[in-house]
């Protein structure tokens, strides 16, 4: 899949070809053979929140994402929590 063959509506509306969104926004077509390092999946994410909590229960009930481990207070980390 490319630039070229999966246009989005923002670009569709903006009236932008592939060619001039990708000077836009220095697009380029990734090659798997020449990457040094490459990324086959995502073992963590941070953010950095004001409230954990509520942002922990955000991302498992509007993403269904699992939570399989916390940190805080109650685990000796006092200084912050780690959902």
């Amino acid at each position: 899949m490319t630039i070229d063959t999966v246009p989005n509506n923002d670009d569709t509306l903006a009236e932008l070809d592939a060619d001039q969104l990708r000077q836009l926004v220095g697009l380029v077509e990734y090659d798997d053979r020449r990457d040094p390092f490459p990324v086959s999946g995502w073992d963590a994410i941070v953010w950095a929140v004001g409230n954990a909590v509520q942002t922990s229960h955000f991302f498992q009930s509007a993403f269904g994402m699992e939570l399989v481990a916390y940190a805080g207070p109650t685990t000796g980390q006092r200084d912050h929590r780690t959902y």
